[in-house]
C-alpha cells in the first residue's frame, strides 16, 4: 500500500477523550429538545435569574413546552424563585425533574445539602453539568432555559463546548448603567469567538413610572438600546424596576403569571414573542 493511499480498514487506535464522551453523552440527553437557550451577562446582580425563570413562564404561557436547567453551580437562585429550596433529588437517576407551572427544572442546588458552600475549580464544575445534562430525565422539549452566572469562564465555556452548537443560542442580560455595559459588551466578545449566536439584549431595571406620574431611571436610561445597536442585534425589551417582581422572586412565585397587564409583565411578553418567532 503506497503512503498516499488511505488505510481505511484500520481503527482508531485512541479512546475518545472525557470531553468527547461528555459531548456525545449530552447529545443523547438532548435529543428531544429543540433548542437551549443560554441567559447570560458579564455583570453579576443585573436579574439574569429573574429573566430566565419569568421568560420561560411567559414562553410557556404562549404554548412552548420549556424547562429550566439553572447553571449557576456555586450560588444558584432559581431554586428559590420557583418555590422549590427544600427539594432535592434522591438516588442515583435519572432524576425526575420538578415541575412548577408546567416547567421542569433543575439545578446544582438539587444534589447537596442545604447551605453547604462550594469550592470547586473548573473540572469539578464540568462534571455537575453534565450530570444536570445526562442525568435528569428531561421530557421532550421545544426550549431548555438556562440561567448561567455572570463572566464568561467555566459555565459559559462549559455549555459552548458540550452542548451542540446548532442548538445554541443566547440572550445576553444588562442593565441600564455604563459599568453594566462594558461587562456585557465583553461577553457579548466571548458568545463571538464560541460561535454562539446572541438573539438580542434585555435591559433590566429599565426606568419606572410611580404612582404620582413621574418617571425614575434609578439606573439611567438608553443603556440597553446602545448596547444593542453596539453589537448589532436586536434590543428584546426592557423591564422596569417594580418591587413585586423582587417579592416574587423572594417568595418563589412566577412574577409574570402572579402580576399579568402590569409593565414589567408586559415586558416579558414582548421579549417571549420576539423569541417565540425565531423557535417555531
Amino acid at each position: 500500500m503506497s503512503e498516499d493511499e488511505p488505510d481505511e480498514g484500520l481503527e482508531p487506535s485512541f479512546s475518545p477523550t472525557p470531553q468527547a464522551q461528555a459531548r456525545a453523552g449530552i447529545e443523547r440527553a438532548l435529543g428531544g429538545i429543540g433548542h437551549v437557550l443560554v441567559v447570560m451577562s458579564g455583570k453579576g446582580g443585573v436579574g439574569k435569574s429573574t429573566v430566565a425563570v419569568n421568560v420561560a413562564a411567559a414562553l410557556k404561557t404562549r404554548g412552548f413546552d420549556v424547562g429550566v436547567l439553572d447553571l449557576d453551580i456555586t450560588n444558584p437562585n432559581t431554586p428559590r424563585m420557583l418555590g422549590l429550596d427544600g427539594f432535592r433529588f434522591e438516588g442515583s437517576g435519572p432524576f425526575e425533574p420538578p415541575v412548577v407551572e408546567g416547567i421542569p427544572v433543575a439545578s446544582s442546588a438539587f444534589f447537596r445539602p442545604p447551605g453547604r458552600a462550594l469550592a470547586w475549580r473548573g473540572p469539578m464544575k464540568q462534571k455537575m453539568i453534565t450530570d444536570l445534562f445526562q442525568r435528569v430525565a428531561w421530557p421532550d422539549l421545544d426550549v431548555l432555559v438556562l440561567d448561567l452566572p455572570p463572566g464568561t469562564s467555566d459555565e459559559p465555556l462549559s455549555v459552548s463546548e458540550l452542548v451542540p452548537s446548532e442548538m445554541l443560542s443566547a440572550v445576553l442580560v444588562s442593565t441600564p448603567q455604563g459599568v453594566s455595559q462594558d461587562d456585557v459588551a465583553l461577553n457579548f466578545k466571548f458568545a463571538v469567538t464560541v460561535e454562539m449566536p446572541v438573539v438580542g439584549v434585555v435591559e433590566n431595571m429599565s426606568p419606572f413610572t410611580c404612582a404620582c406620574g413621574r418617571e425614575h431611571a434609578v439606573f439611567g436610561r438608553g443603556g440597553g438600546e446602545a448596547l444593542a445597536e453596539k453589537m448589532d442585534v436586536p434590543l428584546l425589551g426592557q423591564i422596569p424596576i417594580d418591587p413585586a417582581l423582587r417579592e416574587a422572586g423572594d417568595e418563589g412565585s412566577v412574577f409574570v403569571l402572579e402580576h399579568e397587564g402590569s409593565d414589567a409583565a408586559s415586558a416579558f411578553e414582548r421579549i417571549a414573542c420576539a423569541l417565540a418567532s425565531r423557535f417555531e
